[in-house]
Order: C-alpha cells, then sequence, then structure tokens
C-alpha cells in the first residue's frame, strides 16, 4: 500500500529535520541544555496535539491510551533525552546516524512478540545497518574532541532501544484504538507530565532556558508533531516490519539538512557512507513485505 510508504518517509524526513533543528538551537543559544530542548519540544507537541484532539474527537478508550502513554514516556523521557544529549555531544550526523539503528531493535521485537514475518532480506538488511554504526564509530580519523570518548556512543544507543520498543508498543496501542491523534495526544501528555516531575525532584528545573533563541526547540517540536502523525497513520495501515525501517531513512534527510542550515557541522566522509550503508540496509528491509 503506497500510502503507508509516503507516511513513513514522511515522518522520517521530519524527524531528520527536528534533530538538525535541536542542533541549531543548541548551537545559537550557548545558556540553552539538552534538557531545555526536550522540555520546549515536548510543550510544543502536548499545545498542538491537544488542539488537534479537541478539534477531531477521536474515540475514547482507556486501555488503548494507557498504552500510549507508556510508549510516549519511553519514547520521549528516556528516548528523547538520550537522543538530544547525544545530539550535543556527538553533533547530528554522528549521534542521528546511530539513532537511525532503531529499526533493528523495532523489527526484533515485532518478530517476536508481535508475530510479524522476519525474511531473508530483513537480515541482509540488518547487516547492512551494523556495518554502518562500525564505520561510524571507528576511532581513526576522529577529531580531537571525540577521539577515545566513544563511550558518549551510549547516548544514541539507548535512544534507538528506546525509538525500537517505542513503535512495537505504538502498534499495539492502535490495534486498540486506531487513531494517530489520540495515540499522539495522550503520548505527550503522560512523557510531560513525567518529565516535569522528574525536574523537579532532581532541582533540574532551574536549568530550563527560556527565550527567544528557543524558536529552533518550538520549530523541531511542530516538526515531530507532523512526524508522529505520519509515523502513526502508517502504523495504523501497515507493519511495524515495513514503518519502522523506511522512518529509519531520516539519517540521509538529516545528512541534507545539516548541509544546508549547519555550516558549523563537519560531515566526514566516513559518517557518509555509514550513513549510506544503514539508509541501504533499512530500504533492504521494507522492499520486501
Amino acid at each position: 500500500m503506497m500510502i503507508v510508504e509516503l507516511l513513513a518517509i514522511s515522518a522520517a524526513f521530519f524527524y531528520g529535520l527536528s534533530g538538525v533543528l535541536v542542533r541549531k538551537g543548541l548551537i545559537s543559544d550557548p545558556e540553552s541544555s539538552p534538557l531545555s530542548a526536550v522540555f520546549i519540544t515536548m510543550l510544543t507537541q502536548f499545545i498542538v496535539m491537544w488542539g488537534l484532539y479537541i478539534f477531531s474527537s477521536p474515540p475514547f478508550h482507556l486501555q488503548a491510551l494507557l498504552v500510549f502513554a507508556l510508549a510516549g514516556i519511553i519514547a520521549q523521557c528516556i528516548g528523547r533525552t538520550m537522543n538530544y544529549q547525544g545530539i550535543s555531544k556527538l553533533g547530528v550526523s554522528k549521534n542521528n546516524t546511530i539513532v537511525g539503528t532503531n529499526p533493528l531493535f523495532s523489527v526484533l521485537i515485532a518478530t517476536i512478540f508481535l508475530g510479524e514475518v522476519f525474511t531473508p532480506p530483513i537480515y541482509a538488511g540488518i547487516i547492512l545497518i551494523i556495518l554502518g554504526v562500525i564505520i561510524i564509530i571507528q576511532k581513526k580519523g576522529a577529531n580531537k574532541v571525540e577521539k577515545g570518548k566513544n563511550w558518549l556512543l551510549i547516548f544514541p544507543l539507548t535512544a534507538a532501544m528506546c525509538y525500537g520498543v517505542n513503535t512495537n508498543i505504538r502498534k499495539i496501542g492502535l490495534n486498540m484504538l486506531p487513531s494517530p491523534i489520540a495515540g499522539s495526544t495522550f503520548a505527550v501528555s503522560a512523557a510531560l507530565g513525567v518529565y516535569i516531575l522528574l525536574l523537579c525532584l532532581s532541582k533540574k528545573i532551574r536549568n530550563i532556558s527560556l527565550n527567544i533563541r528557543n524558536i529552533y526547540f518550538l520549530g523541531s517540536g511542530l516538526s515531530i508533531c507532523i512526524a508522529w502523525i505520519c509515523s502513526f497513520s502508517a502504523l495504523t495501515m501497515g507493519k511495524v516490519t515495513i514503518v519502522s525501517p523506511i522512518q529509519g531513512t531520516s539519517p540521509l534527510f538529516m545528512l541534507i539538512s545539516s548541509k544546508i542550515f549547519l555550516k558549523t557541522e563537519k560531515i566526514t566522509y566516513k559518517i557518509a557512507i555509514g550513513a549510506l550503508a544503514v539508509v541501504s540496509g533499512v530500504i533492504l528491509i521494507s522492499m520486501f513485505k
């Protein structure tokens, strides 16, 4: 079904763009931090999605909404925090390419718990993804800041695992209530509530910076809203093993966007080759439904 692929590609584009906007925001405002980026993007989503929810008035299904809430907490409170920490420490190119391996986790979980088909081309795609990551994390050629700090890869790898788990939880919720608007709204609501609580308990709420320069985080939040609606819609109609790999092409859009908007972002030939390997892997997976 072509609409599923188009929605997944659209989600990939806006996910890639959101990462670039976050990096732009962190660069333009020295007082900002990944904590501020997570909070502002999440708050933007909360406002926009509730507006859409009230306007569309989707049906109510308590069990499904609780599942969506769990997905939101995993993806945003944990996954997005790790993702933005990675963007801050590693840069958009390296971080988002590694985060782009999340289809590996999505496919494995969908095969085990949702009974979706795991064909030989998927194995080949996974091998390409792993090779791409290996190329990206090689120490040779790393700059002085990154050399010897490969432990920082824990941030994007954790984010990738969270996003992989999240995709499957979303699918379970959508099987109960096929409403992308409801799913997105309750996912971000639960995530924002938990995130504010954690910020207050850790006393890091004072580190949140709000000023006019946060416009890039606002743009990232809007971009994620569109990505989520596309992603939830694609998952409503298609399988995880199809939607997640196609969404994994976001590194390709990220590389293009970062080259245009981030003049200081260094894209080495190794990162480019690794990104191409990752993208090739997820495309191969999507070709064999």
